[in-house]
């Protein structure tokens, strides 16, 4: 039993730890490059409508594609928009896209719902992509928003937005290498009560 043999020996046990510590991480590639993507989730549990679309945005920053390259985990950020509104108009209002760009966090921006003809929440006769420039508010009555109370009206009753959120969580670990501990919330108005309501409801997460 020599010196060799035990510096030897250290270094196979070193080897054996550091694979422990890497298989214990759940190394992660995300199956999304930088880059913003407006993409459809089937949400479980719904009655009448099991898709419902998220808008995501990838930070392209360099040090977010480095991290994901080596396996760790970036944090990242739901924002609900407010009643009357839509994901495009409250990124414009709260900068968020930016915002995250900064920290290297991924955004997911969800779609309220309502009476609307609009899969998107944009204003009756404005598409997707006119809507998508962040200006445009819908005044109606049945505009999107989200289901924050025991009492929602008739509307919202077969709505699940925290299936939804939850689904939205499992998209940002699984699919986009986001560390479980680093998932915030954020909303304006009516997205505020529900960050709120998420907050409450999927404390388990």
């Amino acid at each position: 039993y020599t010196m060799m043999t035990e510096i030897m020996l250290d270094l196979i046990l070193l080897s054996f730890l550091f694979l422990e510590q890497v298989q214990g991480s759940e190394l992660c590639v995300p199956k999304y490059k930088p880059g913003r993507y407006l993409i459809n989730l089937t949400i479980p549990g719904e009655e009448t409508s099991s898709v419902r679309p998220l808008l995501l945005n990838i930070p392209s920053a360099e040090r977010f594609e480095k991290s994901s390259d080596n396996g760790l985990r970036n944090g990242g950020l739901i924002g609900y928009h407010g009643w009357h509104s839509n994901p495009w108009y409250f990124d414009v209002l709260s900068n968020a896209t930016n915002m995250t760009e900064d920290y290297h966090m991924i955004l997911a921006l969800p779609f309220g719902t309502g009476k609307k003809e609009s899969f998107y929440c944009c204003p009756a006769g404005i598409s997707p992509q006119q809507c998508s420039d962040g200006t445009y508010l819908d005044a109606s009555l049945g505009a999107c928003g989200w289901k924050v109370s025991e009492k929602p009206s008739i509307e919202f009753r077969h709505i699940d937005d925290i299936a939804y959120t939850r689904t939205i969580i499992d998209l940002l670990i699984n699919d986009l290498c986001v560390d479980y501990k680093k998932i915030f919330a954020m909303g304006l108005s009516d997205g505020g009560s529900m960050a709120a309501r998420a907050a409450c409801d999927l404390a388990d997460v």
